[in-house]
């Protein structure tokens, strides 16, 4: 879970978007974008519509973190207890 200073949950809309501004800024060793698709532009200029599910989300890494668990043997009512305090909280 995230806090903000006073310790009260940041709100899943704030944790999004501060993900996406991290995308945005995230470079390679060689100092290029590691999501160009953030950078794309039309056109006439504007920046491109990014295709839902193109990038790493809060909600994959949820997924990454339940793959994980039940790969090192965690039991799955384990994980799902775990997944749903995540959400409560």
């Amino acid at each position: 879970m995230f806090a903000t200073r006073s310790g009260r949950p940041f709100g899943q809309r704030n944790i999004g978007r501060a993900l996406r501004a991290a995308q945005a800024k995230a470079v390679d060793g060689d100092g290029h974008p590691t999501f160009p698709v953030l950078h794309s532009l039309d056109e006439r200029g504007n920046p491109v519509r990014v295709r839902h599910g193109a990038l790493p989300s809060m909600h994959s890494f949820r997924h990454t973190v339940a793959s994980r668990a039940l790969l090192a043997g965690e039991s799955v009512d384990e994980v799902a207890f775990l997944l749903d305090t995540a959400t409560r909280t």
